[in-house]
């Protein structure tokens, strides 16, 4: 793959995300389908996934500025994460936010893995970096997983800052103790050699549609 950058949509430094979801299913048989993002009968969806994306990329960069002012990066590597965020509760009638992630084809926490759908969605974007096209805002995806409702995923691409480099640059340029660090913690590490700019993932969302009324 080139190491070619675009403009940075979302970026969260040195975050570890786990996943955060209200329902478990094995993704492995699900099926799925990219949607036109701006299709009027998505609006609904669109618009709660977007803000979703932008409340817990806030969110998540607050606590990068609250853990490093008190923290050197090595120390910080296995504190950032978003284990007491919690999911927006739907309004009756409402569109129902049931899972938040991030993941990556270069992973440095196991827990963060792609699953069928989000793999196919990170290749996207890859064979759109490879070609030289631009990487669109967002993609949206209908998935469907035997046996539950039709999930719709909102994912956005994210892109590396420069505060980032420091536990996601080159492996010889890493702030102090960080290598040591993540030799620890995260031995099959993948998420180093990045450089400012260059894209390093997606966060997604997952939404079921509401009930419809009998």
């Amino acid at each position: 793959m080139k190491a070619r950058s675009y403009p940075v949509v979302l970026s969260l430094a040195l975050v570890l995300l786990a996943p955060i979801s209200l329902r478990a299913a094995d993704a492995a048989d699900s099926t799925h389908t990219f949607l036109n993002p701006d299709d009027p009968a998505l609006a609904e969806i669109r618009l709660l996934g977007e803000r979703t994306i932008d409340h817990a990329g806030s969110t998540l960069v607050r606590e990068v500025q609250r853990v490093l002012a008190t923290q050197a990066p090595a120390m910080a590597v296995g504190l950032l994460h978003l284990k007491d965020y919690k999911l927006p509760v739907a309004a009756p009638g409402q569109p129902v936010l049931i899972a938040i992630k991030r993941t990556s084809l270069r992973l440095r926490s196991p827990a963060n893995s792609p699953d069928s759908p989000e793999l196919a969605a990170l290749e996207r974007i890859e064979r759109q970096l490879e070609n030289g096209d631009g990487v669109p805002k967002l993609l949206i995806q209908r998935v469907a997983l035997p046996g539950l409702p039709l999930e719709w995923r909102v994912y956005r691409p994210l892109g590396v800052m420069k505060q980032c480099l420091d536990c996601h640059g080159p492996k010889d340029e890493l702030a102090p103790g960080v290598a040591d660090a993540l030799r620890v913690m995260f031995p099959a590490d993948q998420a180093v050699n990045y450089k400012t700019g260059q894209w390093r993932g997606v966060l997604r969302v997952s939404i079921l549609e509401p009930k419809k009324k009998p």
